[in-house]
């Protein structure tokens, strides 16, 4: 079996998603910033200039509208042969946080729900040579929580910080803790890739020991 991996982290870029939005060309208005993947979209606002790192440590409460926006990341990317001319290919994500949409070339790919798993997004015959276009848009986690919690009901007493959060697959600290401040966000906060790959691939590997002893040891793969 030969794999090949393309690494898509490192540079991005990043906006404020237009709500007016209806179109894939309704988002090409040039006011993208730079962003780094993986990062949260805190640390991407500091880094372009947009918030003030000082202000946000300070004051916290006055950020909270960062978590109740809808944020869209973007990657051009070229692919290898290697990929292209393979069996199956897929996109990897490590770590999205947290509710997302995921669009390749136009086309919607995935949608997710949960920041603490990998997403691995079949991506066979979806790719090109050259000028591949991800597009990855984040949810308001918070307002997502609260429209699940209007439907089905509140499930925590939590008067000091959102009841919300119950509902929703995300870090709990996020949402203030007695070390933190509360500051859901959102981001591609683990790595992200292509894997190519022809013939099998193996996801996981047990081991279990049969019988051992000093001298020896029969295991089973």
């Amino acid at each position: 079996m030969t794999k090949t991996t393309l690494d898509l982290t490192g540079q991005w870029q990043f906006k404020e998603y237009p709500l007016q939005a209806r179109r894939m060309r309704d988002l090409e208005a040039a006011d993208w910033l730079e962003a780094v993947v993986p990062s949260s979209i805190f640390t991407n606002l500091i880094n372009a200039g947009q918030i003030d790192e000082a202000e946000l440590k300070s004051n916290p409460e006055k950020f909270e509208w960062v978590s109740e926006k809808q944020w869209i990341f973007e990657k051009t990317f070229d692919v290898p042969q290697q990929i292209l001319g393979s069996q199956k290919a897929e996109l990897v994500f490590d770590g999205l946080d947290t509710i997302t949409h995921i669009w390749l070339n136009g086309k919607l790919i995935a949608k997710t729900n949960n920041m603490f798993i990998q997403h691995r997004i079949d991506v066979t015959g979806k790719l090109r040579s050259g000028n591949n276009h991800l597009l990855v848009k984040f949810d308001s986690a918070l307002e997502h929580g609260k429209a699940l919690m209007a439907r089905y009901g509140r499930l925590s007493e939590d008067t000091n910080s959102y009841p919300c959060r119950a509902y929703l697959r995300k870090a709990q600290y996020q949402f203030g803790w007695d070390w933190t401040p509360a500051l859901p966000g959102c981001g591609i906060w683990r790595p992200v890739r292509l894997e190519a790959a022809d013939d099998a691939r193996i996801v996981d590997v047990c081991i279990r020991t049969v019988d051992c002893n000093e001298k020896f040891a029969d295991i089973r793969i």
